[in-house]
């Protein structure tokens, strides 16, 4: 009888054991100008290191509130003694086991929230939650960081404008996807906007963040290669 009770035991260790195992992962990225405070459980967390990624989440209910720092009215807004941050979102969230969670706010204020399973042959870890999958690409998850900044060290070392656009092409005829931001440091590889506008052009069917496109605006110095790329997005849609 002691035993039994003592495999018992060792068995319901193994379960514990197995079960800190499956804990999952939350991320946040704040797209917008504001700071942002997510507070998960009770506790706060900034985005001052943007994305966030909070690690060793156990499985189950989680309770998250998101502040968005409120524009202020007045100068006592500005000293402090004003307005109150909004809360831009507050819901229960499932956290499967081994399953990572982002969340994402848009430059308008929109909360975005999709999961993904860690054990899935696409999750890439090197991302730090950094995968805005959006828009019409929901499935598709943006390069890696680690896997964009060896992009981006190839392409500098490439001297040629015409060379450098051939790889930007092939990378991304590689079923390859970027994010806006990922989009606009291309780009800025290049000097004159009509390089950049094919970049621009090129690179929006494989974009996650569509929505966000009218960032790629600020890297052109000409009003017409603005309207060209609205256009185009236009006529893309």
């Amino acid at each position: 009888m002691k035993k039994i009770f003592t495999l018992a035991i060792m068995a319901l260790s193994s379960l514990i054991v197995f079960a800190n195992h499956d804990d999952g992962r939350m991320s946040i990225t704040n797209l917008g100008g504001r700071d942002t405070w997510l507070e998960l459980d009770g506790k706060r967390y900034s985005d001052r290191d943007n994305p966030v990624l909070i690690r060793e989440l156990a499985s189950g209910n989680h309770t998250v509130k998101i502040y968005r720092e409120n524009t202020p009215k007045s100068v006592w807004d500005r000293v402090g003694m004003g307005r109150k941050p909004e809360i831009i979102y507050s819901n229960t969230i499932y956290i499967k086991p081994r399953y990572h969670v982002d969340i994402v706010i848009n430059r308008f204020g929109k909360v975005m929230v999709d999961e993904q399973s860690m054990t899935d042959r696409n999750y890439d870890d090197d991302k730090d939650g950094g995968d805005y999958r959006r828009d019409d690409n929901w499935n598709n998850a943006a390069m890696s960081n680690r896997s964009f900044n060896g992009l981006m060290n190839t392409l500098r070392k490439e001297p040629f404008d015409d060379n450098r656009m051939n790889m930007i092409k092939q990378s991304i005829m590689d079923n390859n996807y970027f994010t806006v931001d990922q989009v606009k440091q291309l780009a800025t590889l290049f000097t004159f906007d009509d390089k950049r506008l094919e970049v621009a052009k090129y690179a929006y069917r494989n974009t996650v963040n569509k929505g966000d496109y009218v960032q790629l605006y600020e890297v052109f110095t000409f009003n017409r290669s603005k309207d060209e790329l609205a256009d185009y997005i236009r006529r893309s849609r």
